[in-house]
């Protein structure tokens, strides 16, 4: 999801190079709509197994993007989704897991060089054995103008 995030930014950022404005008005003011857009393959854990897991998947929603004349950039949006989960040490192809999830994000970038990030990530998956299993991301990031993390927090519940 960070990926996202960081891609959506880069265009908003590549729109914000290419313009003109009027002083104060937005450069860029952006509803976007992904429809089944590929989760980017990633590793995590398996909530239902404990294992390491390769996660794949799809999803929708909305994202919106605003890029200020002074270089800001705000990001935010809400998206649901299904993830299959294909556990280490050997990925074969078969899914170990298969999960549901709604997910809400906000980033801020600021023409400072401070960024603000929140990501949330709730839902629900059964294993291939049968066994049902819930889990829950929360994602907190603030970066000084210099830097700097000044918080970096990421915790995984596995229920």
């Amino acid at each position: 999801m960070r990926r996202l995030c960081l891609a959506v930014a880069i265009a908003g950022a590549l729109l914000l190079a290419g313009s003109s404005a009027f002083a104060g008005a937005p450069l860029v003011n952006a509803t976007d709509h992904p429809i089944d857009a590929t989760l980017d393959p990633d590793v995590g854990i398996n909530c239902g197994t404990g294992m390491p897991t390769l996660i794949t998947g799809q999803f929708s929603g909305v994202v919106h993007t605003l890029v200020k004349a002074d270089g800001t950039v705000h990001i935010n949006g809400a998206v649901h989704g299904s993830a299959t989960n294909d556990d280490f040490p050997l990925v074969d192809g078969i899914p170990d897991a298969t999960a549901t999830f709604v997910s809400t994000f906000g980033d801020v970038f600021r023409s400072s060089g401070g960024e603000a990030h929140h990501f949330t990530l709730d839902g629900s998956g059964t294993t291939t054995s049968g066994t049902p299993f819930r889990f829950h991301v929360l994602i907190q990031t603030l970066i000084d103008a210099n830097g700097t993390p000044k918080v970096d927090f990421l915790r995984l519940t596995c229920f």
